[in-house]
């Protein structure tokens, strides 16, 4: 294949050698054949062997033929929040596989639904579920209504005074709710007080212990305001402490101020008689004695007002009431 020959000539008649002359190599006659075939992404081998001498071999490469891919297929459907994919098999080696992430496809929400009905007080619920898949749920707090109190009428449950708040309340007029709103009044401002009705002087007199007191019995003092429409009525005056008089100061029209919330009433002591003084002269001595002795023993005791004689405290004037007199009289007990 390579290398030249020899050719020699001998003669016809003699036999004998008679010209030698070189031969040109004749050259390789290389067939070829696939020895390692090509894959997708490897190189094969061609190799080629010499028809004249088949020692005589050559091999080439051939190029990756490359891959030849089929159509995308899903093969893990995609979820709302998670990704799917999709796969494609080589037409050349099953065994070449490709694939690629497919999106999330996102929730597809209902509508809102309340599933927890809110009240005035406490907070509801809505849900929706997702269309793809109804294990997915997702809720949302819904707002406290609130009180309503549109219409609902304010109960006083205590009216102010000049020195004590009043209440009032109100009732939510949702169903089933049943609040009462209830606030304080402010105290009221006083307009006037006046005696409204029963005696217009109060009763002083002087027990038998010689103890000085008000008659307040049927008296009613009543307080109006200028910012509260319902009136005070006072018929207890024990709480206004009305301070006493001495016995020497009074007279039958002594002007006799207290207050009520700094605000002045005037009224006048009707003096019903010094205890004991039973001629009025302003003294307590035995000439009392003596007149209150006859006028029992006429049979006038009846007539003697108690808050004047009745020392013991029966309701009536007797002859014992006489006695206590004499007794305290002289002893300088009353006088």
């Amino acid at each position: 294949c390579e290398g030249t020959g020899v050719k020699e000539k001998y003669c016809s008649v003699c036999g004998e050698l008679a010209l030698t002359g070189v031969i040109d190599p004749i050259g390789h006659d290389y067939v070829g054949s696939v020895t390692t075939p090509a894959t997708c992404e490897g190189s094969g081998v061609m190799t080629y062997v010499c028809n004249n001498d088949e020692t005589h071999t050559y091999t080439e490469d051939i190029d990756p033929i490359g891959h030849s891919w089929g159509d995308w297929e899903e093969t893990t459907a995609p979820k709302c929040e998670v990704d799917g994919e999709e796969t494609r098999v080589c037409l050349n080696d099953e065994t070449h596989v490709e694939t690629r992430p497919v999106d999330a496809i996102g929730h597809n929400w209902g509508d809102w639904e309340e599933t927890t009905a809110p009240d005035c007080e406490n907070i509801g619920e809505e849900t929706r579920v997702c269309l793809n898949d109804e294990t997915h749920v997702e809720t949302r707090p819904v707002d406290a209504l609130g009180h309503n109190y549109d219409g609902a009428e304010w109960i006083v449950t205590l009216n102010p005074t000049w020195d004590t708040e009043g209440s009032k309340y109100r009732t939510c007029v949702r169903d089933d709710c049943g609040h009462d709103d209830v606030i304080a009044i402010p105290t009221a401002t006083i307009e006037s007080v006046e005696i409204t009705s029963g005696p217009s002087k109060l009763t002083y007199k002087v027990s038998s212990s010689g103890t000085e007191e008000f008659d307040t019995t049927g008296l009613v003092v009543t307080v109006t305001y200028s910012d509260w429409d319902v009136p005070t009525v006072i018929t207890d005056f024990s709480e206004f402490n009305i301070p006493l008089v001495n016995v020497s100061e009074i007279n039958p029209a002594k002007e006799f101020i207290f207050n009520i919330a700094g605000t002045e009433l005037t009224v006048v002591l009707n003096i019903e008689g010094k205890f004991g003084d039973i001629d009025e002269n302003g003294t307590v001595n035995i000439i009392d004695v003596q007149k209150l002795f006859v006028e029992v023993a006429n049979g006038r005791g009846g007539e003697v007002p108690p808050a004047i004689a009745d020392m013991s405290g029966e309701g009536i004037v007797n002859i014992i009431d006489v006695q206590r007199l004499f007794v305290a009289v002289a002893n300088g007990q009353i006088s």
